[in-house]
């Protein structure tokens, strides 16, 4: 969501979707809430949030990150040195029956 709303504040739109879908809807949403809250301050408004249409809407926004946070990390694919596919691809290469580091290089004075 950072590199969202990062690309929210650089003017990339296009990519903060890309990024992650809820990024600027949730941006929007806080952006509006701070002016709401600015407002009520000046106005010497209370929102009252513990209303029941506001717990339904809290827990529907709530439902739908955790419906879209096991979707994209169920669907999406890791690209970092850590990921179990990579571990497989180095477990299975003939330097890492080596009993040893095989990066290091053997001093010219060793045995």
């Amino acid at each position: 969501m950072t590199t969202s709303w990062t690309n929210i504040l650089h003017g990339n739109l296009v990519q903060a979707f890309n990024s992650n879908l809820f990024g600027p809807i949730l941006y929007l949403a806080f952006t509006i809430s701070a002016l709401f809250g600015g407002y009520g301050y000046i106005r010497k408004i209370r929102f009252d949030t513990s209303t029941h249409k506001m717990n339904v809407v809290l827990k529907i926004i709530a439902a739908g990150l955790i419906v879209y946070g096991v979707f994209r990390f169920s669907t999406t694919k890791l690209n970092s040195p850590h990921s179990m596919e990579s571990l497989r691809k180095v477990s299975s290469s003939p330097m890492s029956k080596d009993s040893g580091d095989s990066t290091r290089v053997p001093k010219e004075d060793s045995p």
